[in-house]
């Protein structure tokens, strides 16, 4: 079968770069011809299952798949809530954090701390008003495969040299495959965050289901405003 590098790209959710980079490494049984792929649809199919990777069967079907698996509040479901993170400073929080991310295999938890790590040396990811959204600079190829936000409620309040000078209570942890994915979560929390009663309702340390479902709350706002 015979694809556009794009549209094989989609397929399996991949960064284009990390595909192409797999390709050049044999990691994956694509062969490239200038912009297309040859590829054998089962032996692929077999691979991203191995892999633990989606396989869309059309761009239709890929769309509609990535706008589902998007959705903010299904990603915080995934990623889970947790409160009473402990840690003095930045890194020690981040580390913590990243030892809860869920179904993130050890051996994935020292780069992903790295890349948290130098995403913060170019410029605090601490979005003002006590909230910190840390992420990678580019999107994860390996550990996890859908697009999650882990939320993090911080045991004490740190300095985290945010835009206001506030210190953070709580961190919205952004992991995703696709800069796709990356982008419609960021989008959507963002969204939640300039709503200033919304953040009235974080400092309260609201439980889980309570948290979650403020979040669609404010989802339908959005999905109405996006008709």
């Amino acid at each position: 079968m015979k694809l556009t590098i794009e549209e094989i790209a989609r397929r399996l959710d991949l960064n284009l770069e990390t595909l192409e980079r797999w390709i050049r490494q044999g990691r994956i049984p694509v062969t490239k011809r200038g912009n297309e792929g040859i590829f054998n649809e089962p032996e692929l199919k077999r691979w991203a299952s191995s892999h633990r990777r989606s396989y869309r069967m059309s761009p239709r079907m890929d769309k509609n798949q990535i706008q589902q698996g998007c959705v903010l509040s299904s990603a915080m479901e995934r990623g889970g809530v947790f409160e009473g993170v402990q840690g003095g400073d930045k890194p020690s929080v981040l580390k913590n954090c990243v030892a809860l991310v869920p179904d993130l295999p050890l051996e994935f938890q020292a780069p992903l701390y790295t890349q948290l790590l130098e995403r913060e040396a170019l410029i605090s990811t601490g979005v003002g008003r006590g909230v910190a959204i840390p992420h990678p600079r580019n999107p994860l190829d390996q550990g996890i495969s859908t697009p999650v936000v882990v939320t993090f409620f911080l045991d004490q309040p740190v300095d985290y040299e945010a835009i206001d000078d506030q210190p953070v209570f709580v961190l919205f942890l952004i992991l995703s495959p696709t800069v796709q994915g990356h982008l419609t979560l960021l989008s959507r929390l963002s969204f939640c965050l300039r709503d200033g009663a919304f953040v009235s309702f974080l400092k309260k340390i609201p439980g889980r289901e309570a948290f979650l479902a403020r979040v669609k709350k404010m989802e339908k706002i959005i999905d109405s405003k996006e008709k």
